[in-house]
């Protein structure tokens, strides 16, 4: 069966068609042949030639500050993780909010700050302030709540405060490390 299966792995992709499900093969050997045709320099080249143009870091603090400002929180300038702790450096920046001058008490949706990852679109809060993440959300932002914050990622040792271990995912996007 091993022959059977692994020439039908040749044919498809001779064919140009996908067989990424062929690594799942339960014969190694099958799974072997569907990696090797896969990483094929040609191949890796060719999605590196459609891969979309490069992550833009400041055209998301605007898309952020802009959600924020939409939904009436008041945003404050962004800030590196780095200066809002006064040292260090990370892999996030942090947009505080407030009310403006021209809200009322009753309508504010009170103070405090969002970070969003340097990472990709990931954003988050210590209160879970729904608006903020309706707003963020709505700009194309993942949040991140507690549940999700707390999935541990193994496999991937990070340095982290004088240990190199497992970290979860809120750690890894909001990530700063005192220099």
């Amino acid at each position: 069966m091993h022959a059977c299966r692994a020439f039908g792995v040749r044919m498809r992709h001779r064919a140009g068609e996908d067989v990424a499900d062929a690594l799942a093969d339960p014969d190694r050997g099958v799974a072997h042949l569907a990696h090797t045709l896969l990483t094929d320099p040609e191949r890796l080249r060719d999605c590196v030639a459609e891969a979309p143009p490069a992550f833009d870091h400041a055209e998301q603090l605007l898309r952020a500050v802009a959600a924020l400002t939409a939904a009436g929180l008041a945003p404050k300038a962004p800030v590196s993780c780095g200066e809002t702790n006064r040292q260090g450096d990370g892999t996030y920046d942090v947009i505080g909010y407030g009310e403006s001058e021209s809200e009322s008490e009753s309508e504010s949706e009170g103070e405090g700050e969002v970070w969003i990852s340097t990472l990709g679109r990931f954003a988050a809060d210590h209160d879970e302030n729904p608006a903020v993440r309706r707003a963020l959300e709505s700009a194309g932002f993942r949040w991140i709540d507690a549940e999700l914050g707390a999935v541990h990622v193994t496999g991937l040792g990070v340095y982290c405060f004088g240990r190199r271990d497992p970290l979860d995912v809120h750690s890894l996007l909001f990530y700063w490390q005192d220099q």
